[in-house]
């Protein structure tokens, strides 16, 4: 799932929506509150695999020792 963050923040809605309809009680602002937690964390997770051009041309030259 590491590729696909569209695809872990759907499973999170459906598991949600799955647990209110069991008689989890939370309110719909909870619910958007749990959504919009669950999209920041994917977001930074998503974040950390990505990498500019710049970064990976830099970390790929090689280092002269001194």
């Amino acid at each position: 799932m590491n590729k696909e963050p569209a695809l872990l923040i759907g499973a999170i809605q459906s598991l949600l929506v799955l647990f209110v309809s069991f008689g989890l009680e939370l309110s719909t602002e909870q619910q958007g509150a749990i959504l919009g937690v669950s999209s920041i964390i994917v977001a930074l997770m998503t974040r950390t695999l990505v990498w500019s051009q710049d970064s990976v041309e830099h970390l790929s030259k090689k280092v002269e020792p001194a």
